[in-house]
């Protein structure tokens, strides 16, 4: 029985493994592509030319440098760097690339080395994660505006015990770091004595009703007085029972200075007003009763 030259025999499981690759590589999920050392995109799959908005055949050809942030593209050159001049077998860095339409794709890239026919190339693979960071880039400016409106977030149980909250919220109190964990306790133990009957009524009210606000003054660990506006609001089951409450704190020191500031220069100016003219009425009755002696 004539056997096929092991030569020929092997020629053809590479083929067969080559089909299978370029299969793989196309029809994968995973936006995926071979790169140069130049970094010319030789080969991409569909879904990396899905994720720019081009053709296959509008990005093969052309350089990664073509599609990558400005600011990005020193991440790119150091890829090469570490890939092609210093043998490091893989290479990740995270960049934003530039869509056809404008817009910018995130992505996590993993490039390793493979040689072909005595010449080495780059797999790279990308992995998505657009909405990863514009999740967090909405996070901080979310962060940034409540810093900036001294407002935060919190959130609790329905049995009013951990406290959740957001960045910023302990900075109200005077601290510079977070505490290890939050109550309504602690809200009490910050408020003046004079304040703490006012803010366990708005307890009872929001566990009974759903809802409360509360404003009140608190001594910072600092031991300087502020005022806080608490305001909450219950979450409830398909079954009316509450799961949880959500609410929000605010440091108003600056609103109440104004507001007091505002009834001292009040209570001043009419002070000031009732005196020229309580002086004038005087006048005037004495300038009537005088003209009233001439007449006799």
């Amino acid at each position: 029985m004539d056997k096929k030259p092991f030569t020929e025999d092997y020629k053809i499981k590479f083929l067969e493994c080559d089909d299978k690759f370029n299969t793989i590589f196309k029809l994968t999920s995973a936006a995926s592509k071979i790169i140069a050392p130049d970094l010319t995109i030789l080969k991409v799959n569909d879904a990396l030319a899905d994720l720019l908005g081009y053709r296959p055949d509008e990005i093969e050809g052309t350089q990664i440098l073509d599609y990558a942030c400005e600011e990005y593209k020193p991440h790119w050159h150091d890829l090469q760097d570490a890939l092609w001049k210093r043998k490091v077998p893989y290479f990740k860095l995270q960049v934003c690339l530039t869509r056809k339409n404008g817009l910018l794709a995130w992505v996590d890239v993993t490039t390793v080395l493979f040689k072909d026919s005595g010449k080495t190339y780059g797999f790279t693979v990308l992995d998505d994660i657009t909405g990863q960071k514009q999740y967090e880039q909405t996070q901080k400016r979310l962060t940034t505006a409540l810093r900036n409106a001294r407002l935060s977030v919190w959130e609790t149980d329905a049995d009013l015990n951990m406290i959740f909250r957001s960045e910023g919220h302990d900075a109200i109190f005077g601290y510079d770091w977070e505490a290890d964990d939050w109550s309504m306790q602690k809200y009490a133990d910050h408020l003046l004595e004079s304040d703490r009957q006012e803010f366990a009524g708005f307890l009872t009210q929001l566990k009974t009703v759903g809802a409360a606000s509360f404003q009140g003054r608190i001594i910072t660990v600092n031991n300087t007085v502020k005022w806080i506006a608490l305001q909450a609001k219950a979450e409830y089951d398909q079954s009316g029972i509450p799961l949880k409450y959500l609410g929000t704190i605010a440091d108003v020191t600056l609103e109440k200075q104004k507001e007091r500031h505002k009834e001292d220069f009040i209570s001043i100016a009419s002070h000031e007003l009732k005196t020229p003219v309580t002086g004038l009425k005087a006048s005037l009755q004495l300038l009537g009763r005088l003209m009233d002696n001439q007449d006799q």
